[in-house]
C-alpha cells in the first residue's frame, strides 16, 4: 500500500484473508465501525435475535451470516441510514462485503439495547473470523440516537451505567460460546470504554480475553462525574487494575481528541503516577484531515496497513489537548445537584423538536428549544442553569 489513506482505502486495497494476514489494530478499527451499523433495523437483526448466529455458535462450526452475506438482508445503505456520516459507511459496508479478508467474517451475535427510562444505549457485536483467529467483540459507541446522549449526560453524576453492565454480560456470553479461543474487544468512544471497563472488572473475564484495543474511548476512569467519595473510590480501583490487567490493553487516541484521557487527573491519575505522563503513554493516531476536531471512528491515517502515529509534543496536537483538559476541568467543577439539573431539562427540550443529537440535526431548532424553556422554567431552575453555566465557564478557564 503507498500513501496515507483512511480504512475504507485499507479494506479496498488488502486483500490477504486472516489465515495469510493476521488480526491487525486496523482491523480492529474497521471492526469498531461495524458496530455502528444498524443490524437490529434490519432481516438480520432478527435473525440473530432468533437464534442464527447467536450465542449458540461456537468457534468450530458456525451457521452464522457473514459479512459478505449483508445484502440479502437489506439494502447496504439502510444500515448506516441513521450514522453521522452515512455515506462513508455504506462505502465501507461496500468495500468489507466485496473484500476477500473480510467478506468471510462471519456475524455470531448481535445485541442492542436502546431505552429512554432509564435512558440505556448499548449494542454489541461478536464476529467470528476464519480459521484460527481469536473471537473479536466490537462494542458501538454513542449514536445519532437521544438514548445515548442522555445516558452520556447520566454519566455527568453517576460513576455506573447499565450500558457498561450489558456489555460485560455480552462479552461475557461471548467468552463462554467459545472456550476453544481467544477473544479480542474493541470499540469506538463510550463503546471502546465499556469494553475497558468490563474487562477489568473482571480480570479479562478470568482469561478468556487476550487483547482490549480501543480508539478514542473516555477510558475507564469516572473522574468527570466529578469529585464526590464514590468517583474517587471507583477511580482509585479501576487505576489499581490497570497497572496490572491480566491482558493486552491498547488504548488509541486521535490526534483531534487526544486529551479526553486527562480525565484521570482525580485519584485514577494520582495513582497512575500523574494524568499528564500517563496520557502521553497511550498511542495517538493521526486525522486524516490535519486541524480536525472530529471524534468521528474512521479519521484515523493509515499507511502501509499501519496507523499513522502523532508525535505528543506537536504544537497542534497540545493546542486540541488543552481544549479537552479544559473540557474536563469544567465538568468537574459542577456540583452534583448541578449535574443531575441539566439532563432532564436538555434532553426534555430537544425532544420536544425531535432533535436526535446527530451532527446531520439542523442546529438551531435546538438552540430555539432550549432558550424557550429555560425562559419558561421555574426561578429556582434558571438559577441552577446558570449557576451550572457560570462553573462549568470558571471551570474551562481554570480560574
Amino acid at each position: 500500500m503507498a500513501g496515507v489513506n483512511d480504512f475504507i482505502h485499507y479494506v479496498r486495497q488488502v486483500q490477504e484473508p486472516f489465515d495469510l494476514r493476521p488480526l491487525t489494530d486496523v482491523d480492529l478499527l474497521v471492526f469498531s465501525a461495524l458496530a455502528y451499523m444498524e443490524f437490529e433495523a434490519t432481516s438480520l437483526g432478527e435473525a440473530c435475535r432468533a437464534g442464527v448466529g447467536g450465542s449458540r455458535a461456537g468457534a468450530g462450526q458456525d451457521d452464522s451470516p457473514c459479512i459478505g452475506d449483508l445484502a440479502r438482508y437489506a439494502p447496504l445503505e439502510r444500515y448506516a441510514c441513521n450514522d453521522y456520516r452515512p455515506q462513508a459507511m455504506t462505502q465501507l459496508l461496500e468495500a468489507m462485503v466485496a473484500s476477500p479478508r473480510f467478506a468471510p467474517v462471519a456475524i455470531r451475535d448481535f445485541t442492542c439495547v436502546e431505552t429512554l427510562d432509564p435512558p440505556v444505549q448499548f449494542a454489541g457485536l461478536a464476529l467470528g473470523l476464519p480459521g484460527p483467529d481469536p473471537v473479536v467483540v466490537a462494542l458501538r459507541g454513542t449514536n445519532g440516537f437521544r438514548a445515548g446522549w442522555e445516558e452520556n449526560l447520566c454519566m455527568m453524576y453517576e460513576t455506573q451505567a447499565p450500558g457498561c453492565d450489558l456489555a460485560q454480560d455480552f462479552i461475557a456470553r461471548a467468552v463462554k460460546a467459545n472456550p476453544q479461543v481467544q477473544v479480542v474487544l474493541t470499540g469506538h468512544s463510550k463503546g471502546g470504554s465499556w469494553a475497558e471497563q468490563a474487562s477489568l472488572r473482571t480480570g479479562g473475564f478470568d482469561g478468556g480475553v487476550s487483547r482490549v484495543v480501543t480508539f478514542d474511548a473516555p477510558g475507564p476512569f469516572r473522574a468527570g462525574a466529578g469529585d464526590g467519595p464514590e468517583v474517587r473510590a471507583y477511580d482509585a480501583q479501576m487505576a489499581a487494575w490497570l497497572l496490572e490487567p491480566g491482558f493486552d490493553l491498547r488504548h488509541y487516541l486521535l490526534s483531534a481528541q487526544y486529551g479526553a484521557y486527562f480525565q484521570i487527573e482525580s485519584v485514577g491519575g494520582a495513582a497512575l503516577g500523574g494524568a499528564s505522563s500517563e496520557s502521553q503513554s497511550w498511542p495517538i493516531i493521526q486525522c486524516v484531515r490535519q486541524g480536525s476536531i472530529s471524534h468521528n471512528v474512521g479519521h484515523a491515517k493509515i499507511c502501509d496497513g499501519e496507523f499513522v502515529l502523532a508525535d505528543p509534543t506537536d504544537p497542534q496536537v497540545r493546542k486540541v489537548a488543552a481544549r479537552r483538559v479544559a473540557t474536563n476541568r469544567a465538568y468537574r467543577s459542577l456540583t452534583r445537584q448541578e449535574r443531575e439539573a441539566i439532563p432532564p431539562f436538555v434532553m426534555g427540550a430537544l425532544g420536544k423538536v425531535g432533535f436526535r443529537m446527530g451532527f446531520s440535526d439542523p442546529l438551531w431548532p435546538a438552540v430555539r428549544a432550549v432558550v424557550h424553556d429555560f425562559l419558561h422554567a421555574s426561578g429556582s431552575t434558571r438559577r441552577l442553569l446558570c449557576k451550572a453555566v457560570v462553573h462549568g465557564i470558571q471551570g474551562y478557564l481554570g480560574k
